[in-house]
């Protein structure tokens, strides 16, 4: 039994995960990209609608 006020190391402590680290930072990336994407796309937009009205 482990007394509440003792701090317990989990670090060590194995833990099956269905998700890789690497897993998740992949998707982090694709997300943080089509994130990027969208933006750019949005603003580009924008940009030609703007010199658009200018004509």
């Amino acid at each position: 039994m482990i007394n509440s006020l003792e701090k317990v190391d989990i670090r060590n402590v194995p833990y099956h995960s269905t998700i890789t680290e690497r897993e998740i930072q992949v998707l982090r990336d694709f997300f943080t990209i089509r994130a990027c994407i969208i933006i750019i796309r949005e603003s580009v937009s924008i940009l030609l609608n703007k010199d658009n009205n200018n004509d």
